[in-house]
């Protein structure tokens, strides 16, 4: 019987810790993706600028 709770209690554990790390996992793609349209908009911001302008 003990086995029995020692597995079930390891399997609930183990559901908790998943869903914990897929949270983590989904806030580190968004701070990627925003990093990303900041790249972007800078580049894109960098190309409709004058080449003067960049220089200095």
């Amino acid at each position: 019987m003990d086995a029995v709770l020692f597995v079930r209690t390891k399997s609930v554990n183990l559901e908790t810790s998943l869903r914990e790390e897929r949270r983590l996992v989904e806030a580190e793609l968004r701070d990627i993706d925003t990093e990303t349209v900041e790249v972007v908009s800078a580049i894109a911001l960098d190309e409709t600028s004058p080449q003067e302008e960049v220089e200095l």
